[in-house]
């Protein structure tokens, strides 16, 4: 079973084998799902929580900088301490600049924006987060064969980084918001996999299975693929026992790894200690 939980993890269990996980909730849940972790289609799955039609992809607002040879993402999410508002302001700037290209935005969070154009041309990109602090140079390259995505990210950089938004930035001492990644495409397939969730990621499970369940204390987890959580708490006390009875893969969003079922004598012991 893999436990997909929307929040940090506070302290990494003992004896545990480290996974390499997607930083954000919904890009484990398709991970999960067996997509492939550097074409996860994150764009289709927001597309259709927001009730959208056609072809999306994700822009993510960042910071980067360039070397004589390279160039790197220093910034993203938390890293760019791009608030709400803020980031909304930066959005509306942006809408009304590519507007002129007939390229259409919509806001989903302060680090995730949905893009869209017709007739827009594939894209080959990892995630935001699989980008970060990593050569941009070999990805560059490989976006597309035609260098549309190429001189998008070029001309939105001249764009934001030239802003007079990012005064304001530069005197809080906050990294300069001069960049955007695109990436999220691929098709999202419905999936047979039996997803069990709270209810606050219940459409996004709908749109991604057509097996969900509704978690509660009483639900068997037997039968489930994933269990989909925003909190260790949303679990109760005796599903928490259970799941140290089996080898379970869990995916935080700052963390993953795999917990070993407990042998059968660390089970007595902790019956003998209970009962005294």
């Amino acid at each position: 079973m893999d436990v997909i939980i929307d929040s940090r993890i506070k302290a990494v269990p003992a004896s545990t084998l480290e996974l390499t996980g997607q930083k954000l909730v919904y890009l484990n849940l398709l991970q999960s799902l067996g997509y492939a972790s550097h074409q996860l289609p994150l764009a289709s799955l927001l597309s259709q929580l927001h009730d959208l039609e056609g072809d999306w992809l994700i822009l993510s607002p960042i910071h980067w900088q360039a070397t004589h040879n390279d160039a790197m993402i220093m910034a993203h999410g938390d890293t760019l301490s791009l608030s709400e508002d803020e980031s909304r302001t930066w959005f509306k700037e942006l809408s009304a600049y590519l507007e002129k290209d007939q390229f259409e935005l919509v806001y989903h969070n302060a680090e995730i924006w949905l893009i869209r154009k017709k007739s827009m041309l594939p894209i080959q990109a990892k995630s935001v987060y699989q980008m970060f602090h990593r050569s941009m140079m070999p990805e560059l390259s490989a976006l597309d064969d035609t260098l549309f995505w190429q001189q998008f990210l070029t001309e939105t950089q001249m764009f934001l980084s030239s802003h007079d938004l990012n005064q304001a930035r530069i005197q809080e001492q906050k990294p300069v918001l001069n960049g955007v990644w695109v990436w999220g495409a691929g098709h999202l397939a419905l999936s047979e996999a039996v997803i069990c969730t709270v209810q606050s990621f219940e459409k996004i499970a709908r749109i991604c299975s057509t097996n969900v369940h509704i978690y509660s204390p009483q639900v068997s987890l037997r039968d489930i693929n994933i269990l989909l959580l925003s909190d260790l708490s949303d679990l109760s006390s005796q599903h928490k026992e259970k799941l140290t009875q089996s080898s379970i893969r869990w995916f935080w969003n700052d963390f993953s790894y795999l917990s070993k079922k407990r042998r059968w004598w660390h089970q007595l012991r902790r019956k003998l200690r209970h009962a005294d």
